[in-house]
């Protein structure tokens, strides 16, 4: 266990010499050098719809448990640190997303660009500091040789890591031209507001449940981001791709098909499948029974749990329904969207 504790003093240490070195992401297009600020990937006016006492609640890893079950646990946070990430520095953090940074939000192709963008840049953070803490340990084998299944985790990173930042210079390019015909998108307003939200930049090729996984390949901008906002008078869930990659998202569309009239359910298994960062009301959270919060944590370290069409083998059937109403309301320019959850959004 003292082992342990050393190895998460140390995961603390590399982190805190990261963020603390960390430039403005656009650095990256030689446009500024500016230091990073905590940037907010959920815009706090948002979390705050669904804090308690201004708190939320993550599963956050716990360092020093020695067992598979404890490796997630729950932690309130402040709206203020709850989506904080070393981005951007302060002037184009306030500039570039100020139409999205409020409790509002207008549903057009520009502020889901701005959305992808942002949770692209998180991840692009992410992944960038997961390599340098892998870049700060050695874990040896018996025969004292590179332990494979080290290497094998940095590799995915840093696949991951060309991809993010493939996606992430197509993004920022779209956006300097303001030709946002290429985003393709799919918007569902809940009327009633939901008791989580998150927002998660991914790539679906790299899932096998979805496709098979070529490592080969080159360099991908066939990111997409889902998300669910609180927003004043309800909920919104997005769901954003590039117009070219509906090849990549469509066994993702076609899984709403089995969603019928819970997409509240669906919308939030999507997020604790797809999401390293979903934040929970504490009120809602606290009131789930033990086993009920452990398989969402389960779900959320397996990535993918599929939605299955009857209701009782599915994970989370009946967990939100004192949020269930009518009145959703659909946004999309994807006709195959619109097709699949064809009566039960409008």
């Amino acid at each position: 266990m003292q082992r342990l504790f050393e190895l998460s003093n140390h995961y603390k240490r590399v982190i805190r010499r990261f963020d603390n070195n960390s430039l403005c992401v656009l650095s990256l297009f030689d446009e500024c050098n500016g230091a990073a600020v905590n940037s907010h990937s959920i815009s706090a006016a948002n979390l705050k719809l669904i804090a308690n006492d201004s708190e939320v609640i993550r599963f956050g890893m716990n360092m020093v448990s020695s067992t598979e079950q404890d490796f997630l646990e729950e932690r309130p946070m402040t709206v203020r640190l709850a989506s904080c990430f070393k981005g951007f520095c302060k002037d184009h953090d306030r500039d570039i997303f100020k139409p999205i940074d409020s409790n509002r939000l207008d549903v057009t192709p520009e502020n889901i660009a701005l959305y992808m963008f942002r949770a692209t840049a998180q991840e692009l953070f992410k992944k960038s500091r997961n390599l340098a803490i892998f870049d700060s340990y050695e874990i040896l084998d018996d025969a004292g040789l590179p332990s494979i299944e080290k290497r094998a985790m940095e590799y995915g990173t840093l696949l991951g890591l060309r991809d993010n930042h493939a996606a992430f210079m197509a993004q920022r390019k779209l956006i300097n031209s303001q030709d946002f015909s290429r985003i393709k998108y799919a918007s569902i307003t809940f009327p009633k507001r939901l008791p989580f939200a998150y927002l998660a930049a991914t790539n679906f090729k790299f899932f096998p449940q979805y496709h098979e996984v070529d490592h080969q390949a080159d360099a991908s901008e066939d990111g997409c981001v889902i998300g669910v906002i609180p927003v004043e008078g309800g909920s919104q869930f997005i769901f954003a791709w590039k117009k070219g990659a509906e090849r990549i998202v469509a066994p993702v569309v076609k899984r709403f098909k089995f969603a019928r009239s819970a997409l509240q359910e669906f919308v939030f298994q999507l997020g604790l499948e797809h999401s390293e960062n979903i934040f929970f009301e504490p009120k809602w959270i606290n009131s789930l029974s033990r086993n009920q919060r452990e398989k969402m944590k389960q779900v959320q370290q397996e990535n993918i749990h599929l939605l299955y069409s009857n209701p009782s083998a599915r994970p989370f059937f009946g967990i939100l329904k004192d949020f269930e109403c009518g009145g959703l309301r659909l946004q999309t320019n994807s006709l195959n969207f619109r097709t699949k959850v064809k009566g039960f959004a409008k």
